[in-house]
């Protein structure tokens, strides 16, 4: 016969046992929980991985007064100017709290994180918005330099030049090929000025001879 005290020093060391292993195991995944929480939250710093920040929005309003008058588009700056001026949520630290509390942090880190990658992503589109209004601009101010230039020119190959990078929509060596263009007008104009003066200096000279010789 089983004496009752054996049973219940059994049944005591039984309980410890499940205890412990129940500890053991539950600090276990507390630390599991803690260090995915510390590897999410390390990921979605800025120094470890990049993320647009609402300070961002200050360049871009300082790009903005320079652009809406450079750019084809002003629009486009406005958009970007707006988006950059969101404020995204706060990147929660990891707590030293049980696996549940940590997870539920962990969670809260990825959706910051997903905010911000959702944000790198739209103030991409905006400054391509803004680049590419940019560049129409350029090409359009080209353009228009072009066809004012026609006849006005020393050196017709600036504006061959110029045509050719207009054909090619190269916004920014045309910048170049549009100096060479207005700095052959502005030759062709002093040249013209000149010879304008010169002529007129000549005509002035001949009617003082021709009333010279008909008073002689």
């Amino acid at each position: 016969m089983v004496r009752p005290a054996i049973v219940i020093t059994a049944i005591v060391l039984v309980l410890v046992l499940c205890a412990g292993g129940w500890t053991v195991w539950r600090h276990h995944e507390d630390t599991q929980a803690r260090q995915e929480c510390t590897r999410i939250h390390s990921a979605a710093l800025p120094g470890s991985q990049p993320v647009p920040r609402p300070a961002r929005g200050r360049h871009a309003q300082g790009s903005q007064g320079r652009d809406r008058r450079t750019g084809k588009d002003p629009g486009t700056v406005t958009t970007l100017a707006d988006d950059s001026g969101h404020v995204g949520p706060d990147i929660p630290s990891c707590p030293t709290a049980g696996r549940d509390v940590v997870r539920k942090t962990s969670a809260g880190i990825g959706r910051a994180r997903s905010w911000y990658a959702r944000q790198a992503g739209t103030l991409k589109t905006d400054a391509k918005a803004v680049l590419a209004s940019r560049d129409a601009r350029i090409l359009a101010d080209a353009q228009g330099v072009y066809d004012s230039s026609a006849g006005r020119v020393t050196d017709e190959n600036t504006r061959t030049t110029l045509k050719a990078m207009l054909d090619r929509k190269d916004a920014q060596a045309v910048k170049g090929a549009v100096d060479a263009v207005n700095a052959s007008v502005q030759a062709k104009t002093e040249a013209d000025r000149i010879a304008a003066e010169a002529a007129a200096q000549a005509q002035a000279q001949a009617q003082a001879q021709a009333q010279a010789a008909q008073q002689a």
